[in-house]
């Protein structure tokens, strides 16, 4: 049986192109043109949001939590969504909850949205489109005034992403204020309020006015992991007509496996490995000469991110930001090298 097939050489990439020539002719097909690269699909350190929609075709392996969290907007008026940092929170309301209603329940829904910083308050303002807010009483006519506004049966879906916002850079007297104004959308039957906030400043939320938040408003998100992660990297490229060479995911795969917040991490790399393309295909070969020796593709992404960032700064910028990397080193007294670490901090 062998006898009867024809040879053809393709282990040698330089010479996929005289493979490619021979098959064509034997099959007495014309050579496929190359067509030009598609837009890459992973939008690399950029989030998932409003501003950034052209990746929201794109985002998958959130589809049970999407659904699960349009199907709990029908009885909860308030959704506390929180999860480690990196874990794709903002990512799953973004692209995952809002263009999923858009789908199913056209129409139905006003959606703003926003990020309260350090003048929550006034963002608030914003958002809902009035003049001032004064009181919980005028957050309440706000909210009335907006949904009269809109056409009969509609519902206003009120966003506000990265809550830790709050207690990071406002002053507390405008974090009272905001916290007690979100009680008025909040017990509004028209009015629907998410919340995206990072699971470390849930201390910071319970001793605050809208505390108690109950466990059926609370949607935890874990790092993807498994079979969803597979499909984040995986699906994207297969929307445009891109594959990836066999085991390139498995080793993906398996750097990722220890790295906290992983999904960022997967989506800049693949944006790097997006340019390595060959005929519609993303080698392994590719990830393995990014990383090089005893290196993972995963962390010299990273490591190209960050230098490309910190060569953007200033002078003034890398001093500022110089103190601020050291502040955040955190060690323990009593660990293995800790007065190792400890002179090589001073170093720094």
């Amino acid at each position: 049986g062998l006898a009867m097939l024809k040879p053809l050489d393709a282990t040698d990439p330089e010479e996929w192109e005289t493979a490619l020539g021979r098959l064509c002719a034997e099959l007495e097909r014309p050579v496929p043109v190359s067509t030009p690269k598609p837009p890459c699909p992973y939008p690399g350190m950029l989030p998932f949001r409003p501003e950034n929609d052209r990746f929201y075709q794109f985002f998958f392996g959130r589809e049970g939590e999407s659904k699960g969290l349009r199907q709990q907007l029908r009885n909860q008026n308030l959704l506390l969504v929180v999860g480690p940092s990196g874990s794709g929170k903002s990512s799953l309301v973004f692209a995952g909850l809002v263009p999923d209603l858009e789908r199913r329940q056209a129409g139905k829904w006003n959606v703003r949205e926003l990020r309260p910083g350090g003048q929550p308050v006034e963002a608030l303002v914003r958002a809902l489109g009035v003049a001032e807010l004064v009181d919980e009483a005028a957050i309440a006519a706000a909210v009335d005034t907006a949904l009269q506004g809109m056409p009969e049966g509609q519902r206003l879906l009120l966003i506000i992403d990265q809550l830790e916002e709050l207690f990071t850079q406002a002053a507390k007297a405008q974090q009272s204020s905001f916290l007690g104004a979100l009680k008025a959308p909040s017990g509004t039957g028209d009015c629907v309020v998410v919340l995206t906030m990072r699971a470390d400043f849930c201390g910071d939320l319970m001793s605050s006015e809208l505390w108690p938040v109950d466990k059926g408003q609370q949607v935890q998100v874990a790092p993807l992991r498994g079979t969803a992660l597979r499909e984040a990297i995986v699906k994207p490229a297969e929307q445009v007509g891109v594959y990836l060479e066999e085991g390139l995911v498995e080793r993906l795969l398996a750097d990722a496996a220890e790295e906290p917040g992983v999904l960022p991490l997967l989506q800049e790399t693949m944006a790097l490995l997006w340019e390595e393309m060959e005929r519609r295909v993303i080698p392994l070969r590719a990830y393995e000469e990014l990383g090089g020796e005893g290196q993972s593709g995963l962390a010299e992404a990273m490591r190209l991110k960050a230098d490309a960032a910190w060569k953007d700064l200033s002078d003034e910028g890398q001093g500022i930001g110089q103190r601020i990397l050291l502040r955040l080193v955190q060690l323990g007294e009593g660990r293995v090298g800790s007065h190792d670490h400890r002179q090589e901090h001073r170093m720094l």
